[in-house]
């Protein structure tokens, strides 16, 4: 018998729209914006930012992994959050994606915000000196909210239309990566100092000395930087939405990684080719920072009208990356109402097959974020790569769990082989390796060190689950675990 999960979303999406999608949330403000802004916190890596993303890339072997192997088994709009519930405990599962849920929807804001600072670079390259409005306070708030609910418009009108969305800007994606690095490669670092000075600074250019290399600091940038490579968490969402999602999922998670990994590196190679890491750092400390993103350095050193064309492809391109946000944050919401852990109303769809009211949530949820990074400043990048790595740890925890079984039912003896115990155990050590060197941030207040987002996101996580608990009329973790949401 076919849950109604099956009956209220469309099955329609492909592996390219699967691999799509994941590419679309993490080719964006993770390396457009936080790849260069990474300096700000880790001056100390330098020049080695190219080789901490690639690094990132490989890190995340194990859970790419996991990922194609539990989706061969279980796909739902649930994810990872089907698979650590199932293989580990309801609770522990709910609560650990529940963090990852509030890093994710959060993170929207953080990537509307950012859509100010690299339209207010395109404007000003195109002649127009007020466009750097858009990078104040209002100007932020402003076109975020406008981003925001343009897309909740796109996910209300159903996934198909969302899949041939992602497809289109997948297309987009590999012409400005090209570009960027075409450009990055062929000109001088020397040149770019010089424009640097001439067309922005009109003097002296800013430049600020490296401090010395640190291992901490080299991993701090990598956990960083896995807010990057979030896109490959969300693809497992699109299960519930994918036709033959036991082939397709697998498939479309692989070309995922394999494509992020390729386009990141090039990308952040080419931009610290021509841009050196002391002359970010004085750009980043001055009031042009603006020009501390990849439009902004490529602007400087190609001819002005591919400068304004890479500006406005790669605003357009960091506002898609809204999209799959939406949809993973949604669909984990439509999941947890599924396991009645979320009030019912939430798993409601319209007649497109969207479900339109965790869409409508989310898009509410992230507008508030995007006002609270404007006025506040709060983020929660860290905390979002805390959340990844801890779902990795988790699903290993849970593989290692399935393996010592005695009587395993079939999908457990698919996720529990010889190369699952061997993902489990590395993504465990990574987690714990990489976890430390960003729990906590010297010289940040409270509320602002992911210690104290990851605590609140789990005491919250905690009671909504023991309320869920005790508002269900039987037993809650027997229901979760007696079901697969896929079948």
């Amino acid at each position: 018998m076919k849950s109604s999960q099956v009956l209220r979303l469309a099955k329609v999406l492909g592996p390219l729209a699967i691999m799509a999608s994941a590419v679309s949330q993490e080719y964006g403000s993770g390396i457009n914006y936080v790849a260069i802004d990474s300096l700000s916190a880790y001056p100390n890596v330098g020049n080695l930012v190219p080789l901490a993303m690639f690094i990132t890339g490989l890190i995340l072997i194990p859970k790419v992994y996991m990922f194609q192997r539990y989706s061969r088994v279980e796909n739902s709009s649930g994810g990872e959050y089907a698979w650590m519930s199932r293989s580990v405990s309801p609770m522990i599962g709910f609560i650990v994606q529940f963090i990852w849920w509030i890093g994710v929807t959060a993170a929207m804001g953080f990537i509307a915000y950012t859509i100010g600072d690299t339209l207010a670079s395109a404007l000003v390259l195109m002649g127009i000196s007020s466009g750097s409005w858009f990078a104040t306070l209002y100007g932020h708030i402003v076109i975020g909210i406008i981003a925001i609910w343009t897309v909740f418009l796109l996910h209300y009108s159903g996934v198909k239309n969302y899949g041939m969305f992602v497809i289109v800007l997948f297309g987009v994606i590999i012409l400005s990566a090209v570009i960027n690095i075409y450009f990055g490669l062929t000109t001088s670092a020397a040149t770019f100092s010089s424009l640097l000075s001439s067309n922005v600074f009109h003097g002296n250019t800013p430049s600020s000395i490296i401090p010395g290399f640190t291992l901490g600091g080299f991993l701090g940038t990598v956990t960083l930087f896995i807010f990057a490579y979030g896109g490959l968490s969300g693809a497992p969402m699109l299960g519930g939405e994918s036709k033959n999602a036991k082939k397709n999922m697998p498939r479309g998670i692989i070309y995922a990684w394999l494509t992020a990994i390729i386009l990141f590196t090039s990308v952040a190679y080419a931009i610290f080719h021509v841009a050196h890491a002391n002359l970010i750092i004085g750009i980043i400390n001055s009031k042009h920072s603006y020009y501390a993103t990849v439009p902004g350095i490529i602007g400087l050193v190609t001819p002005r009208i591919v400068g304004i064309f890479i500006s406005i492809i790669i605003t357009i391109i960091l506002a898609k990356t809204l999209a799959p946000g939406m949809m993973v944050s949604s669909r984990t919401m439509f999941a947890f109402s599924e396991d009645k852990i979320f009030p019912q109303g939430i798993k409601h769809t319209n007649r497109y097959k969207a479900p339109d009211v965790a869409i409508l949530i989310t898009a509410v949820l992230a507008s508030l974020f995007l006002i609270d990074t404007s006025v506040i400043g709060i983020t929660v990048i860290v905390l979002r790569s805390i959340s990844i790595l801890i779902v990795i740890a988790v699903l290993g925890i849970g593989v290692i769990k399935i393996k010592l079984k005695k009587e395993k039912k079939d999908w457990e003896n698919v996720v529990s082989g010889t190369a699952m115990i061997i993902a489990a155990i590395a993504g465990i050590i990574v987690a714990a390796i990489m976890i430390p060197s960003v729990i906590y941030t010297p010289g940040v207040s409270i509320y602002l060190q992911p210690t104290f987002q990851l605590f609140v996101s789990a005491i919250a996580g905690y009671l909504i689950f023991i309320v869920a608990r005790k508002a269900y009329d039987a037993d809650l973790d027997s229901y979760i675990r007696s079901k697969l949401l896929e079948e």
